[in-house]
């Protein structure tokens, strides 16, 4: 799959809807870590109030959500972490991930 273009030929609102249920994989060549996204929310960048660039905020924290389309952006708030993926001029947040033994997702 190009995530790429996953993330960037379609409207956030669809690709937000698309992520849940998707597993999500993280591999450090020693062992597998996973989950299924079970909540996802979409904000619509600059000129959305709750987005981390809105108005056009830009810092070091953010810069990954400038990149192309499919870069994650991971933050923490409190003792919980997020991540946005990046797309066009708009972001989503996967808000809830349901961990789980990464051999059950085929990886």
């Amino acid at each position: 799959m190009d995530y790429a273009d996953y993330f960037t030929n379609r409207t956030t609102d669809k690709i937000t809807c698309d992520l849940i249920g998707r597993p999500l994989t993280f591999d450090n060549g020693e062992e597998k870590l996973g989950g299924y996204i079970v909540e996802a929310e979409a904000y619509m960048g600059k000129r959305d109030r709750a987005a981390h660039s809105y108005g056009g905020r830009r810092s070091s924290a953010n810069e990954g959500l400038y990149r192309r389309g499919g870069t994650i952006y991971i933050y923490a708030q409190r003792q919980y972490f997020f991540f946005d993926v990046a797309c066009q001029e708009e972001e989503r947040t996967t808000r809830s991930f349901n961990p789980s033994n990464s051999s059950r997702l085929g990886h």
